[in-house]
């Protein structure tokens, strides 16, 4: 894995005059992350790059996160971006909405595991149980250490049924646990769906650019990889399947914005 700021340059050169489509992580990637995911918010410069991205013609920007949709659309509150929610589960924006085949039939379930989840974690301090309807996530970032292994047992034992029965998959994240329909769909599928769509609204392919820090977005650069630029955010030593990396939230920004002055080189 490269560090990606010692050849921007040489990557940005070799996209040519084609159509640029970036892919962008929330948490992690374009905000740091809190101790709580509702104190979670861009900074100015961050907004104001992402408005940008918005207006470049030669640009289509999705943000694909965890986050429900409509907390990840509030949150952002860019026009002009697309949203993918939950994993991609459902997105919308430029003409765009998808909703995920049979992801709806496992709300069931995940009301299930919910119900039960915040009865057994309302005993433990900094737990926080979300229900993003299409997904939950179980955050433990503001719990003390020692109860991970308590908070793993519960959650694998309230999904478990539903794990074994085929309808519920459970995975793990930056202290967190995702508790998701087990449909064949993850963010490395919602951004190849993408490319598509936009493919069909251009004379040629777009260049795709994918950048992210947890887990789920080790699908989009499987998906990506060969492709076009994938790019982890966080230590070099980190195993990831990204080409290369960058070293926090900023420097995700000051890459953006040098996007942003390659798209507008190719138009003048």
């Amino acid at each position: 894995m490269k560090y990606l700021f010692r050849s921007w340059n040489r990557v940005l050169s070799g996209i040519g005059a084609s159509p640029i489509a970036v892919f962008l992580d929330f948490d992690g990637t374009l905000a740091a992350i809190r101790r709580s995911p509702s104190a979670v918010g861009l900074s100015k410069a961050a907004r104001k790059t992402l408005e940008r991205l918005a207006g470049e013609k030669r640009v289509s920007a999705a943000v694909i996160s965890g986050r429900a949709l409509s907390d990840i659309t509030k949150r952002v509150g860019v026009k002009g971006l697309i949203y993918a929610g939950n994993h991609g589960l459902e997105i919308k924006g430029k003409g765009i909405k998808y909703t995920a085949p049979g992801a709806l039939k496992a709300k069931k379930a995940i009301t299930a595991i919910r119900r039960k989840a915040e009865k057994a974690y309302a005993g433990i301090k900094g737990v926080i149980v979300e229900d993003k309807g299409l997904s939950l996530s179980i955050h433990y970032r503001m719990a003390s250490p020692s109860k991970a292994p308590l908070i793993e047992r519960t959650i694998r034992e309230f999904a478990g049924p539903f794990v074994r029965g085929g309808n519920i998959r459970l995975t793990s994240g930056k202290k967190i646990w995702e508790v998701r329909p087990a449909v064949d769909w993850n963010k490395g599928k919602a951004a190849l769906y993408l490319l598509k769509m936009l493919e069909k609204r251009s004379e040629g392919g777009s260049f795709p650019i994918c950048i992210g820090d947890d887990r789920t977005d080790e699908d989009v650069f499987r998906a990506l990889r060969g492709k076009g630029l994938t790019v982890f955010v966080g230590r070099p030593g980190e195993k990831t399947s990204a080409e290369y990396y960058l070293r926090s939230t900023g420097e995700v920004i000051r890459f953006l914005r040098k996007v942003l002055r390659e798209a507008q080189k190719a138009v003048r």
